[in-house]
C-alpha cells in the first residue's frame, strides 16, 4: 500500500504546507512576503511614535509646571516609591536622584 506509513500530526501539517506553497503563484509568495515585512516595519514606526509622543508629553507637562525637574539640568525626572532610603526622583537625562521634596505637609 503507498498510504502504509503511519499519519502523524506533524507529517499533516507538512503536507498540507506543502499543498498550500505548491497551489500559490510566485506572485502571491512575494506579496505575502512584502506584507510581513511591511507589517514589522509599521510596527516599528508605530512604536517608536507612541514613544516619542509620551516623552513629548511628559516635557510639556513639566513646562506647564505640572511634574518634576532635576534640579542640576531641567529635564524631567520619573518617581520612584521604593528607594533605599524611601521614595525619590531620578532625573531621565542625567540619572541624578533627590529626595522626595515633602513641602505639602501642612508646615
Amino acid at each position: 500500500m503507498p498510504f502504509a506509513r503511519e499519519v502523524t500530526s506533524c507529517n499533516l501539517a507538512l503536507h498540507l504546507y506543502n499543498v498550500s506553497i505548491n497551489s500559490m503563484t510566485r506572485e502571491t509568495i512575494v506579496f505575502l512576503n512584502w506584507a510581513r515585512i511591511n507589517y514589522a516595519g509599521l510596527a516599528s514606526i508605530a512604536a517608536s511614535i507612541l514613544c516619542l509622543a509620551y516623552n513629548a508629553w511628559r516635557v510639556w507637562q513639566e513646562w506647564r509646571g505640572i511634574g518634576e525637574l532635576c534640579y542640576s539640568c531641567s529635564m524631567p525626572a520619573s518617581y520612584h516609591s521604593n528607594g533605599k532610603y524611601g521614595p525619590y526622583f531620578k532625573c531621565w537625562n542625567c540619572g541624578t536622584n533627590r529626595e522626595e521634596d515633602n513641602f505639602c505637609n501642612g508646615e
